[in-house]
């Protein structure tokens, strides 16, 4: 099944940049980050920043320029594989730079139970696997949806036989369920309440559905912006 998984992964990094939407220039289709063969769990999100290629001092992901491709040609088989290659290693610096204003924060959650990006027991995945010039926010409907991949996600869970998928942030889970046309009846919603530092109530909610034979976690905060302990525990119950 890796084998199957891996030449499905290589056909899809070779592809040229869509002309529907402003890609960045030079980049390459991320179809995971970490060791997609050896991951037991994902985490989801959009799609990859587009520092992941305009990064100013280490590059985090070979480029089109390094592989000296343009971006309308199709890669070979052996560029496919060193991009390939360098996605497995992505969290093991150096010589890779991993977004750690991102996955620190996500990795954070999990460590605690064993499961760390840095470990190779999660896998990251996104529902586009191009990074947009600009924010998915400012992207139309049409444009979002012509870069669009879902066959990824499945694939990677299915071959891999991930068994629980956790997707950060409402904007993320919202857009993964109109998508994959996941109905509200299967959907699980939970409401929590909890105190900030300052003292304030506020709330979060969990989401539990399931696709592809795997159960997905979701959460209504973005973990980037702060998240309550009350969140964290209620994740990591998941992983127990």
């Amino acid at each position: 099944m890796i084998k199957e998984l891996k030449d499905f992964l290589l056909d899809k990094i070779s592809e040229p940049l869509p002309t529907s939407v402003n890609i960045v220039q030079g980049s390459i289709p991320i179809v995971f980050f970490g060791n997609v063969e050896k991951a037991e769990i994902a985490t989801l999100s959009l799609n990859p920043s587009n520092i992941e290629f305009e990064h100013k001092s280490n590059k985090r992901c070979i480029d089109r320029k390094q592989l000296q491709v343009s971006d309308s040609q199709k890669l070979t088989l052996t560029q496919a594989m060193s991009v390939y290659e360098s996605l497995l290693l992505y969290f093991h610096a150096p010589p890779y730079n991993p977004y750690k204003p991102w996955f620190n924060p996500m990795n954070k959650l999990f460590q605690n139970t064993g499961y760390e990006y840095y470990n190779d027991k999660i896998v990251h995945l996104d529902i586009s696997p191009w990074a947009t010039s600009k924010k998915w926010a400012d992207l139309n409907q049409i444009e979002r949806e012509s870069i669009i991949d879902t066959s990824i996600i499945q694939n990677v869970i299915e071959k891999r036989k991930i068994k629980k998928v956790f997707i950060n942030g409402k904007t993320a889970f919202f857009v993964f369920k109109k998508t994959l046309k996941i109905d509200e009846s299967d959907i699980k919603q939970e409401k929590f309440n909890y105190n900030t530092k300052s003292g304030k109530s506020r709330s979060f909610v969990v989401y539990e559905t399931e696709i592809f034979g795997c159960k997905v976690i979701a959460w209504n905060l973005y973990i980037q912006q702060g998240c309550p302990q009350d969140l964290a525990i209620k994740i990591n119950d998941f992983l127990k």
